[in-house]
C-alpha cells in the first residue's frame, strides 16, 4: 500500500486530491490508469503530499461515490477501494488495476491514458498507435497516409476483374469499391487502410518504406559472391510476381539424353 507523506508526488500511478469536486475526474483518471500501468487516486492529500483527512462521517458515502465514478468507465477495470490511515488521518484510496492485453477502457467513448502525473486523450494516430501496440488493431487495419488519388485505378480493375470476371467495372465508383473490399472507412472522416496500399497505391513505398522484397543469387552455398539481385517495393501482387519471375530466371534445369548402343540398333 501507498502511505502518503510530504515525499509524495503525483506521478504515473498516483493521484493525489485534498476532495472530490467533480467525480467526472475520477472516471477519467481510472480510465487512464486503467488503460498504462494501474495506479492509485487518493482523497484527503493535498498536492504537496500533506495528508488533510476526510472525516468519518463523509468515508462512507465518499466510498460510494469512487464506486460510482469508476462504474462509468468501460469496461470497468478491476479496482479495489479501502481507507488508508495514517498519523491519526484517515484517506480514502481507490486502486486501479491495468486492463489485459487485447483490451483498452474508455469513459464517455474517448480513451485516456496516463502519461506521467496527466490524464491524456488519446486520438488520430497515437491513438491507432495504441491499439495496434496492445495487438487490438493490426497494422494492415490502420490508418494509412495515403489519399484516394494515390491509389492506380488500372490496379483496382484487374483485382475486381479477376475475382468477378462478368462485373462491370466503373471508374468513377472506385471509392465505393474500396469500401466494399473493406479497405476505406469512414469512420470520423474518409481514410484508406494500410491494406488499400498494399495492393493498390501507385507508389506504396511512399507511404510504406518498410514494404520491399530483397531478391538475391548467390553463387555456391555461401551468401558471399552475387550473382544477382534485385529490390522490389511495388504492391504485394506486383512483388510476389517480381519474386516468381527471379526465381524462374534464375533455376537452371538442364536435362541430357543419352542413347545407348542398343537403343541405336534398335532403328
Amino acid at each position: 500500500m501507498i502511505l502518503v507523506d510530504a515525499m509524495n508526488t503525483e506521478s504515473q500511478g498516483l493521484e493525489l486530491k485534498r476532495s472530490v469536486d467533480n467525480f467526472k475526474e475520477i472516471s477519467k483518471t481510472a480510465c487512464a490508469f486503467a488503460n498504462a500501468s494501474g495506479g492509485k487516486i487518493v482523497i484527503g492529500t493535498g498536492d504537496d503530499g500533506k495528508i488533510v483527512g476526510v472525516s468519518d462521517k463523509e468515508l462512507d458515502s465518499l466510498q460510494q461515490r469512487l464506486e460510482g465514478a469508476i462504474q462509468q468507465v468501460s469496461p470497468i477495470p478491476f479496482h479495489k477501494i479501502f481507507v488508508e490511515e495514517k498519523g491519526g488521518k484517515k484517506t480514502a484510496v481507490c486502486e486501479i488495476y491495468p486492463i489485459g492485453q487485447g483490451a483498452f477502457c474508455t469513459f464517455g467513448g474517448i480513451v485516456y491514458y496516463r502519461a506521467g502525473s496527466m490524464n491524456t486523450k488519446l486520438e488520430g494516430r497515437t491513438l491507432q498507435d495504441y491499439l495496434i501496440n496492445r495487438h487490438i488493431l493490426s497494422f494492415d487495419e490502420s490508418r494509412s497516409q495515403a489519399k484516394l488519388g494515390d491509389m492506380d485505378i488500372n490496379k483496382i480493375r484487374d483485382f475486381i476483374k479477376k475475382r468477378s470476371p462478368e462485373f462491370a467495372f466503373d471508374e468513377t465508383k472506385a471509392q465505393e469499391y474500396l469500401f466494399n473490399l473493406g479497405l476505406l472507412s469512414t469512420s470520423g472522416d474518409l481514410w484508406l487502410k494500410n491494406t488499400a496500399v498494399l495492393f493498390f497505391a501507385k507508389e506504396p513505398a511512399r507511404y510504406l518504406p518498410q514494404n520491399e522484397v530483397k531478391l538475391v543469387r548467390f553463387k555456391g552455398n555461401q551468401p558471399v559472391d552475387i550473382i544477382d539481385s534485385r529490390i522490389v517495393r511495388a504492391t504485394i501482387l506486383e512483388n510476389l510476381k517480381e519474386a516468381e519471375d527471379f526465381i524462374k530466371k534464375n533455376t537452371r534445369i538442364a536435362m541430357k539424353i543419352e542413347l545407348s548402343c542398343a537403343t541405336i540398333r534398335s532403328f
